[in-house]
């Protein structure tokens, strides 16, 4: 067996729906190990939709939250949009989308895709969670989720993924975010989620700039303006549903030359510029 994937949360074999019904939080559920290495999660949400159109943002948020726990450690907790931007700029992949338009109908996104990359450890047990949440519009919701197991270990270490929340406050300059990365392993990538974003007329974001602070040295600044390309981000006036999703991400890749977050430890000073905002720093961690 070179490959073995489990569904996990789904309707019953034979059936016609597309997922089982997601309506309720589901878990924590204990994960059997089918194989020696986890490699990914693959997950498709789908809806039906009443009285108004329901955008894929709409749609992505009925999944709140995605939780994979080893032992009592959280190595994944992601909403459906940061599992988005994640895939996006860890693969170079996008889910197949359909934004439904009209009062009736159907929106959807298949194959998100989660890197896990963990060797079993029969001594430890792993569980996943899956959080609702009802959206305006947006009925009869329906989850499918798969782990996907290979016969032996990839070059890649395990991940951890959890975002560092984050409310600018009450005035503009630089602050001090309130976390601390230690302990953990290697930054492979930063990205960072702002609902204030650039467009035409407005160049202030929540947050225009990291510094990073490394074992308690200022060194490099990231700046929003020079973040990489996230695929699927457009330049273009109307964006598409999967742009409209990723338009307010930021990413930086530091995977050439990752930042120790074990021996040393990393803290962050956001340049803030838009008071108030809901921003998240979402730290991609290869632990060692």
């Amino acid at each position: 067996m070179s490959k073995f994937i489990d569904t996990i949360f789904d309707a019953a074999s034979p059936s016609a729906e597309p997922g089982n019904t997601f309506a309720t939080n589901q878990g924590p559920n204990i994960l059997p190990p089918r194989g020696k290495f986890l490699d990914h999660f693959r997950i498709s949400l789908f809806g039906d939709v009443t009285v108004a159109p329901v955008t894929l943002e709409t749609a992505l948020a009925a999944l709140s939250q995605f939780t994979f726990k080893a032992g009592q450690e959280t190595r994944i907790q992601l909403s459906a949009s940061d599992i988005l931007a994640v895939m996006a700029t860890f693969y170079k992949e996008l889910p197949a989308v359909w934004e439904n338009t009209d009062s009736a109908g159907t929106t959807y996104c298949l194959g998100l895709k989660i890197p896990i990359h963990e060797t079993i450890d029969p001594s430890t047990t792993y569980s996943w969670s899956a959080t609702y949440a009802a959206q305006t519009n947006f009925s009869a919701v329906k989850l499918c989720i798969e782990a996907v197991y290979l016969s032996s270990p990839s070059a890649e270490h395990a991940k951890i993924i959890v975002p560092i929340s984050y409310t600018t406050p009450g005035s503009t300059g630089m602050s001090a975010v309130n976390a601390r990365l230690q302990n953990l392993g290697n930054l492979i990538g930063l990205m960072l989620f702002t609902p204030t974003r650039l467009s035409d007329g407005l160049d202030v974001m929540d947050i225009q700039r990291i510094q990073l602070v490394e074992s308690g040295k200022q060194t490099s600044m990231l700046n929003v303006a020079n973040a990489k390309n996230i695929l699927g981000q457009s330049d273009y006036e109307a964006l598409g549903p999967i742009g409209e999703v990723l338009i307010d991400y930021a990413y930086w890749d530091m995977s050439d030359d990752p930042i120790d977050v074990k021996a040393g430890y990393l803290e962050f000073i956001a340049d803030v510029e838009a008071t108030a905002g809901a921003t998240r720093l979402i730290p991609i961690i290869a632990k060692s």
